[in-house]
């Protein structure tokens, strides 16, 4: 099995990628299991008041799907360590905007650059391409960490919209192209 997990990481994040880069096989809906312990970060460095807006659009579309559950949201840079350490994050932006999925960044599937990220060897680079990617959250690897992100503001404020919790099995990985349907991946079926 251990040659067929390499097969997949390296099919999703590149050849030169390892299992240890992705130990979590999280997906972009673990966090539903535990709304209580859920956390929406929104990131400041730019494109705020996109980024802040995007956060409250799906703090209430989770609210709509899940009996009116109301996920707290706070700005990156007003999110404590203990906080951090104690919930799911739901992060709102890419890394260039939002100083926690900075953070993160080791713990994804998909790779940033300034102004692209890329998955499975593709990249993008249209103002308009965004991605949902889910991983283990670095401070504490009971939580996951779940990145909307888009390369525009627009685009982050789209990309909230567009998950669905009917997709089986989960994706890890939802992305977004400037023009044709989102592509789904995942890297095993199984799941902490």
């Amino acid at each position: 099995t251990a040659w067929f997990e390499t097969c997949l990481v390296g099919e999703l994040l590149g050849e030169d990628a390892t299992r240890d880069e992705f130990v979590h096989p999280w997906t972009i809906f673990s966090f539903e299991e535990q709304p209580e312990q859920s956390l929406i970060v929104y990131g400041t460095r730019r494109d705020q008041a996109a980024q802040q807006e995007a956060a409250a659009l799906l703090q209430r579309e989770i609210g709509r799907r899940f009996s009116n559950a109301t996920l707290p949201i706070k700005a990156d840079h007003e999110v404590t360590d203990d906080e951090l350490r104690s919930h799911h994050l739901l992060l709102v932006g890419r890394p260039a905007g939002n100083s926690q999925t900075a953070a993160v960044v080791d713990r994804l599937p998909v790779r940033w650059g300034d102004n692209s990220f890329s998955v499975r060897g593709e990249t993008y680079i249209d103002p308009s391409a965004a991605v949902i990617c889910a991983g283990s959250n670095p401070r504490n690897e009971r939580f996951s960490v779940v990145v909307f992100a888009g390369l525009g503001a627009e685009a982050t404020w789209h990309v909230v919209q567009h998950f669905d919790a009917q997709d089986d099995p989960p994706p890890q990985v939802l992305v977004g192209p400037a023009r044709g349907p989102f592509l789904k991946f995942r890297l095993r079926g199984d799941r902490p």
